[in-house]
């Protein structure tokens, strides 16, 4: 079970803190044990529109014996309205003191606070005006509009 707290600086570029609470299944009889990762990542989305990206990051583990390692993954989402989506993540953990490697797969229910990044990075979106065709009197028909016809009574 976990959190995180993300922000899009680009329509492509954002980053993230993430806390998570974690239940290890240790081979060889070593038992089980109940660690916290804490730690930050770099997203990239692969295109302006897309819903995959590709994250890089370092994590910490603890308490017990605590690791550092770096991530490296790839996830994707699936929006249920302009605030809920679903996400999946599939990412490798490479430890840097004790010399792991690890592999984890993710899946989470994910808030937007606004509709889309791109109206919270860009929040001045055009405003759609129509303009209503009055047709311009030319009352001496002379092929010249009356407000710059300069001899409005002569032909």
């Amino acid at each position: 079970l976990g959190l995180e707290l993300g922000y899009f600086f680009s329509p492509n570029w954002g980053a993230r803190l993430e806390w998570s609470g974690l239940e290890f299944d240790r081979s060889g009889g070593l038992g089980s044990v109940d660690e916290f990762r804490f730690g930050a990542d770099v997203l990239y989305r692969l295109t302006d529109t897309s819903n995959f990206y590709a994250l890089a990051g370092i994590k910490g583990l603890s308490p017990g014996v605590s690791h550092t390692a770096f991530d490296l993954g790839l996830g994707g989402s699936l929006p249920i309205n302009n605030h809920w989506a679903v996400f999946s993540e599939g990412a490798a953990y490479l430890g840097t003191g004790s010399r792991f490697t690890d592999f984890s797969i993710k899946l989470g229910l994910r808030y937007q606070f606004f509709e889309s990044e791109i109206s919270f990075i860009n929040p001045h979106v055009p405003v759609r005006t129509e303009l209503l065709h009055k047709p311009e009197t030319d009352l001496d028909q002379d092929g010249v509009i009356d407000r710059l016809d300069q001899c409005p009574d002569t032909p």
